[in-house]
């Protein structure tokens, strides 16, 4: 009996601790505050043992979990899963973050909190469709609405979910996800990934890249392109309105104008290819005066087909654009 008692007061403190320590940001999600437990921690890119080591840090140094791996892993004679930190402020490399197996953080066993998905919502005329999913916490139901996007050719949806994510819980697992909508089935692909400032995610077919566009403005727009079997990065750039992928191939730009020109940003393909499509096809006089009356900029692009699974690229041609 006593033991029983014990434990119900030894669970109900370690509840009451874990609560206290949760923190819910002013625009974003629900991180969980905590300290690191041994020195020279090796805080990594990606959550396993063969991602990049990006910094260490020590003995009692305050984090905030913001996410959790999915899988869990046998290293150190523990098993486990990584946790997405980010650093305190006022300790030695606040801000910055990456994954750290969960033997070297206090109170690190948390477990994570898969997603449902509930259904799309009616497609309304000028709105977005919202995914309207679920994830539990403690047997009680926390409700998400995520904004999924579809390429023509694929047969699922997908989305990204995140800490930039007012719903998101630090138990939760980040990153990017596919739908399939005729089963009802929901994969989590990668732990890259944002829904912050982001159009959409895209995988390939094979699932072997994500492809991310970055910001809110009109296009141009950056791009980032991450091979998924270890989040290594192999692209970034921009594109025009669309990426036109077809397998490992889309469609990139490059601004010739004058910061990239001042910043040496161009290689000498693109430099030839552009001086020599200015001289050939000056600024159209409409655009020029339509530039000069709203104040929007006026810049030539160079439209390039890319394959980023072997690095070649191919120059298709210049346009002129307005910017912002």
């Amino acid at each position: 009996m006593k033991k029983n008692i014990c434990f119900t007061f030894c669970l109900i403190v370690s509840i009451h601790i874990i609560v206290a320590q949760e923190q819910k940001l002013q625009y974003f999600g629900t991180i969980y505050n905590t300290f690191i437990n041994e020195d020279h921690v090796s805080v990594r890119d990606y959550p396993s043992l063969s991602g990049t080591v990006s910094y260490q840090i020590n003995k009692n140094t305050k984090v905030k979990i913001k996410g959790v791996s999915k899988e869990y892993q046998f290293i150190d004679n523990y098993n486990g899963n990584w946790l997405n930190i980010i650093i305190s402020e006022n300790q030695p490399n606040e801000g910055k973050d990456g994954w750290i197996f969960s033997k070297y953080v206090d109170t690190g066993a948390i477990i994570p909190s898969e997603l449902k998905i509930v259904g799309m919502s009616p497609k309304e005329e000028r709105q977005a469709q919202k995914l309207l999913a679920f994830y539990k916490i403690n047997g009680i139901e926390e409700q998400v609405t995520l904004y999924p996007h579809k390429e023509n050719n694929q047969k699922f949806y997908t989305f990204a979910f995140n800490i930039d994510d007012e719903a998101f819980h630090y138990s939760n697992i980040p990153g990017s996800y596919v739908w399939y909508p005729d089963k009802n089935e929901v994969k989590h692909i990668s732990y890259i990934g944002t829904n912050m400032e982001s159009a959409w995610v895209v995988f390939t077919d094979d699932f072997k890249y994500l492809i991310e566009d970055f910001g809110t403005a009109p296009p141009p727009r950056g791009l980032g392109i991450w091979r998924v079997s270890d989040g290594k990065k192999v692209f970034s750039g921009g594109y025009y309105r669309n990426i036109n992928l077809s397998g490992y191939t889309i469609e990139i730009i490059y601004e010739y104008d004058w910061w990239n020109i001042q910043h040496n940003t161009l290689d000498n393909e693109i430099k030839y290819f552009a001086e020599n499509y200015k001289e050939n096809n000056p600024e159209p006089l409409d655009m020029v005066q339509y530039s000069q009356e709203t104040g929007f900029g006026l810049v030539l692009i160079i439209i390039c087909e890319f394959n980023f699974d072997t690095g070649v690229r191919k120059i298709i041609k210049g346009q002129y654009i307005y910017t912002q």
